[in-house]
């Protein structure tokens, strides 16, 4: 007898496995917390870090081998909580070996022990796999015709292994809607502890976690006090564990709209109030950083989120992410003058904030000149993904233009070329059609909300990609579109059909 059975039908006990993972989700979210706590205080020191970095290692090691979906969703949740200083300086023919590489190699060799279980899983659609594979020949071009080879062939490494890799990875992974879900929850979870430690370190004044690192001190892994670098203080300027304030607000920018997409999910007043406590706290730490890239790309995901909600009909959902908006913004200007000085200045771009030192627009605007007459010097593939600090030192740009480069785009022209630049903005297309393609699908369901988060989100990063050069959260966009898709899905993947099977 004949019977057709579906790639992507439902378990029994799927709720059960989901509702295990968000407990596990939470309670190791809470023990990271607490092991960090000690080092935000500045109780302990190098040794103690690199006790629990090796406890971390080993039981993470032996908990992926078991279960990959569970270390695939840690992993998320470790992503932004581990500062680049905590890692092992091998030397200058190695770039840093961060804890971060450390989990994500055990996250890809327990992949390939159960890779059996994930072969048959889905594919993206050929048109995303064909724009990663000409943003692979870009880098890879780029590389070849480099002028450093081994600074552009780890860059290159870093986009396969780090991001591209990793997208397929959650993709096949977390396959289940229910996994998709718990996975968003992680990032909302990492940005709370971010935020967290930002507010520690504005009331102590002092960030430790730039104080210390897996290996010994290093100009590579080590940075002093943002107070030492008068970044506290009169600014007051707040990065948490991340390595620059733009990376703490862009992150957070960037993960408002799921937030607030599960706010107005959640059917329990529980859930409903936590996700809305990290909204709030999501917003305050935009303004705590300082930086006015992060406030568009905050103020861009809100608007995105209510061309939606009015789009679908949904002017009640539209009025409340509206009123959580203003409510938050009274409820910080209220609470911290320096965050309406902000906020006033992002509406006027070109003048610079009081006390606060950076690249004004009309400083942006001169890069931007610059970096277009600079591009005729190599105009194809670029100087090699990864060099900037390079171009300095073999004198083919100017210091001013390349070593605070303050727009992501100029900064792949000048590495990458024209060609590398048209393909990435064609890969980003491509993103974009797929969460577009995820939102019509998820048309009057309640997930539309989640699907129009990840739009509302990949705004937020295109905004804040114009403003600044700083782009540690570009690697969220490769972790964010896998989860977003895979969260609307049913027992099967209505975005991308594949054929059912028939077995006997």
């Amino acid at each position: 007898m004949n019977t057709i059975s579906y790639p992507y039908r439902s378990i029994e006990n799927n709720n059960t496995k989901a509702r295990r993972f968000r407990e596990s989700l939470f309670l190791h979210a809470a023990a990271v917390f607490l092991l960090l706590l000690p080092l935000e205080l500045g109780l302990v020191g190098n040794d103690y870090l690199r006790g629990i970095a090796l406890i971390g290692l080993l039981y993470f090691f032996f908990r992926s081998v078991v279960d990959v979906k569970w270390s695939v969703t840690i992993y998320l949740l470790l992503f932004f909580l581990l500062p680049d200083t905590w890692a092992f300086d091998l030397g200058s023919f190695l770039p840093l070996i961060t804890l971060r590489r450390m989990l994500l190699l055990i996250l890809l060799l327990s992949f390939v022990l159960n890779y059996r279980k994930f072969r048959s899983r889905d594919r993206f659609p050929k048109s995303f796999r064909f724009a990663i594979g000409l943003l692979i020949f870009s880098y890879s071009m780029s590389t070849i015709l480099s002028i450093d080879f081994r600074t552009s062939f780890f860059s290159l490494l870093h986009l396969i292994v780090e991001q591209i890799l990793l997208i397929f990875i959650i993709y096949r992974v977390l396959h289940d809607r229910e996994l998709a879900k718990n996975g968003l929850k992680a990032l909302c979870l990492a940005a709370l502890i971010l935020c967290i430690f930002g507010n520690i370190e504005y009331i102590s004044n002092v960030n430790y976690f730039t104080q210390v690192s897996l290996s010994e001190s290093s100009l590579r892994v080590y940075w002093d006090t943002y107070e030492g670098l008068q970044r506290l203080g009169i600014s007051g300027r707040i990065h948490s564990l991340c390595i620059h304030p733009m990376t703490f607000g862009g992150f957070l920018a960037i993960i408002f709209p799921v937030a607030i997409a599960f706010t107005l999910l959640s059917s329990n007043l529980l859930n409903r109030l936590s996700f809305l406590i990290i909204a709030f706290l999501c917003v305050e730490g935009v303004f705590l950083s300082l930086a006015r890239s992060p406030v568009m790309a905050l103020l861009a995901g809100i608007f995105i989120m209510l061309i939606f909600m009015v789009r679908e009909g949904k002017i009640k959902r539209g009025i409340s992410i509206l009123s959580i908006g203003i409510a938050f913004l009274i409820g910080i200007f209220s609470l911290y003058e320096p965050a309406r000085t902000l906020f006033l200045s992002s509406v006027k771009p070109w003048e610079q904030p009081m006390g606060i030192t950076g690249s004004t627009l009309e400083f942006r605007v001169m890069q931007l000149k610059n970096g277009l007459a600079y591009s005729t010097q190599r105009p194809l593939f670029g100087t090699g993904v990864g060099t900037g600090m390079q171009m300095v030192r073999y004198g083919l740009f100017d210091p001013r233009l390349v070593g605070c480069l303050e727009i992501f785009w100029i900064g792949r022209l000048l590495e990458t070329g024209w060609i590398g630049l048209l393909l990435l903005l064609f890969f980003l297309s491509q993103v974009l059609s797929l969460l577009w393609k995820t939102n019509k699908f998820s048309k009057s369901r309640p997930e539309n909300i989640l699907a129009a988060s990840g739009i509302a989100s990949f705004v937020a990063f295109l905004i804040f990609a114009t403003a600044t050069g700083e782009m540690a959260t570009f690697s969220l966009i490769f972790i964010l579109l896998p989860l977003i898709i895979q969260s609307i899905r049913r027992s099967f993947n209505p975005i991308f059909p594949i054929l059912n099977k028939k077995i006997t």
